[in-house]
């Protein structure tokens, strides 16, 4: 009978440590979760913040330049055209790099969520 209670207290032994492991490995992952939530969280808030505020900037800095422009020009509709074709330059030349854009998009969030 004394092995059978051994294996028995041995098997009780694994058990509590397994469930032990468990409970530890449940905590770290859920803290794990919290901490790259926080951290898409944060980050998509800054991004919206200092992208709505750079919004204005630019709108703002184009209605100025197309003003001053079109002063320069003798023609606001000039003004505004060049503004316009120039904005349209830069969408161009974003598009034309947007492989270049999600990979370091991508590049920076891996080394955020994953380390």
């Amino acid at each position: 009978m004394s092995l059978i209670d051994a294996l028995s207290e041995t098997n009780s032994k694994a058990t509590d440590l397994g469930e032990k492991y468990f409970k530890a490995s449940y905590r770290y992952y859920k803290l794990k979760l919290f901490q790259q939530l926080s951290v898409a969280i944060g980050l998509v808030f800054k991004t919206m913040v200092i992208g709505g505020v750079l919004f204005l900037c630019v709108g703002f800095l184009a209605v100025a330049s197309a003003l001053f422009l079109g002063e320069l020009l003798e023609s606001y509709a000039m003004g505004f055209t060049a503004v316009g074709v120039f904005f349209v330059i830069c969408f161009l030349i974003a598009y034309m790099a947007k492989s270049h854009i999600n990979n370091l998009a991508v590049r920076k969030l891996s080394k955020k969520i994953f380390n």
